[in-house]
């Protein structure tokens, strides 16, 4: 299962997104998440979002999150309108960031440094630091002034 889901996700080559539903999946042992989902959530670090939906069983997402844990791999989970980190949890100084991050579909520098009232250069380091550690995904556009800037963009 796991190369077929690794291919479908990457198909296009440019980051993306893709969700995983968990609709009527009643039973996943730690072994079987950490194998597949983590796996391939794993893979695609940085270069796609994968997330999960529609979850109906507790306990299923308490395994994914152990397994999530052990590989210490981000797993972004969405329960209506609110997501949840599954798994590692960002260090304090970037919780923050990521909360604010997480509550609007893209952020740039100029806008954390705002809302956060810290540096440009502080809001710009948290943002890389929580994309590497696979919390968000981003995006280089050209900017207004000229050049480029990275757009940060939540998972789901």
């Amino acid at each position: 299962m796991q190369p077929a889901l690794i291919g479908k996700v990457g198909a296009s080559g440019k980051a993306e997104l893709a969700f995983i539903s968990l609709s009527g999946v009643r039973q996943m042992d730690v072994t079987f998440a950490r194998e597949t989902i983590v796996a391939m959530v794993s893979h695609h670090l940085r270069r796609h979002g994968i997330c999960l939906t529609n979850a109906t069983s507790e306990d299923v997402l308490e395994n994914i999150a152990a397994a999530a844990d052990r590989a210490q791999v981000p797993l972004v989970r969405w329960r209506g309108e609110i997501p949840q980190v599954l798994g590692p949890q960002p260090v304090a100084g970037l919780a923050s960031a990521l909360a604010s991050a997480m509550a609007q579909p893209r952020v740039r520098t100029a806008q954390l440094a705002q809302v956060l009232d810290i540096s440009v250069t502080n809001a710009s380091t948290r943002l890389k630091r929580l994309w590497e550690g696979g919390y968000l995904m981003r995006d280089e556009v050209a900017s207004a002034t000229g050049g480029a800037e990275f757009v940060y963009t939540r998972i789901g």
